[in-house]
């Protein structure tokens, strides 16, 4: 049975919940403060199966070490990982400074502005681009990750074979992204779904299709491992929306090599007590 869908109006009502939430409950994070596109770059790298409470103390001394996309990409590969020493799954490390490089040689040491362009980047796939792109740019695209996958499903009582895909919740995720502040919708989303309830007990009250059908702890029904470089709904094949289908069959003409890399759900840090959350719009 398809799900129904969500009138315009509910769209933004729900917006300007979740935003409002964020807006009170929203970690202060060093990499929160900066519209700079390395420093979020290296967020994204460092959180990829790491706690956000362990990178804290090395992510302000990696950019002290290493402040500029051009100063990290001059260092030797060996300098690099000592500088990661700790926070383990190196080939992070080596990616981001092959990345880097990239940058350095192609780019004047700027990240790109376009989605295309940033899945050329060594290292970087959809998740890591359109995180960077939307809250350093402002462009409107969506990220999905576990989290954002949970609450996706429990708002909408996803389930079925055709939601054991990542391509019809990037499509949801786009439906329902705040174009005007993509950046901080995105992290709303993540946030949302790694550290707070989707329950509203004081007023009785459901924030979701999925909580008043009782289905609100068993979904996502499937879970989907997230690989970040070479998967293909990731880089543009079946089941990945339309435009990025089109975006990774222009980035595999131009032969731009691949790197795997796996990426779990990031962690929620440790975070304490946040208010509770209705979206029942």
């Amino acid at each position: 049975m398809a799900e129904p869908a969500r009138p315009e109006k509910d769209k933004a009502a729900l917006r300007r919940t979740l935003l409002a939430w964020y807006d009170r409950n929203r970690r202060e994070l060093p990499w929160r403060r900066t519209q700079d596109p390395y420093r979020i770059w290296v967020s994204e790298v460092m959180l990829q199966q790491t706690t956000v409470k362990t990178v804290l103390p090395y992510y302000d001394a990696f950019l002290k070490r290493f402040p500029t996309v051009v100063a990290l990409a001059e260092e030797p590969e060996d300098e690099v990982l000592a500088a990661w020493s700790g926070l383990g799954y190196y080939h992070r490390a080596r990616n981001l400074h092959r990345g880097a490089q990239h940058l350095a040689e192609r780019h004047a040491g700027r990240f790109p502005r376009t989605l295309e362009t940033a899945l050329g980047v060594p290292g970087v796939g959809l998740y890591t681009a359109s995180a960077v792109l939307s809250i350093a740019y402002g462009l409107p695209l969506p990220v999905v990750d576990g989290n954002v996958r949970r609450v996706l499903a429990r708002l909408g009582a996803l389930r079925g074979a055709k939601w054991r895909k990542d391509g019809p919740f990037y499509n949801r995720a786009q439906e329902l992204l705040a174009a005007g502040s993509p950046g901080d919708w995105n992290q709303a989303v993540m946030e949302l779904g790694g550290t707070a309830v989707l329950l509203d007990i004081d007023q009785g009250r459901t924030d979701s299709v999925a909580v008043a059908q009782d289905r609100a702890q068993v979904l996502p029904t499937h879970r989907i491992r997230r690989v970040e470089h070479g998967a293909e709904d990731r880089r543009g094949g079946v089941g990945a929306p339309e435009r990025v289908q089109q975006a990774g069959a222009r980035h595999r003409r131009a032969r731009v090599a691949r790197h795997h890399r796996i990426e779990t759900r990031r962690g929620s840090g440790g975070v304490g007590e946040l208010s509770p959350v209705d979206l029942g719009v």
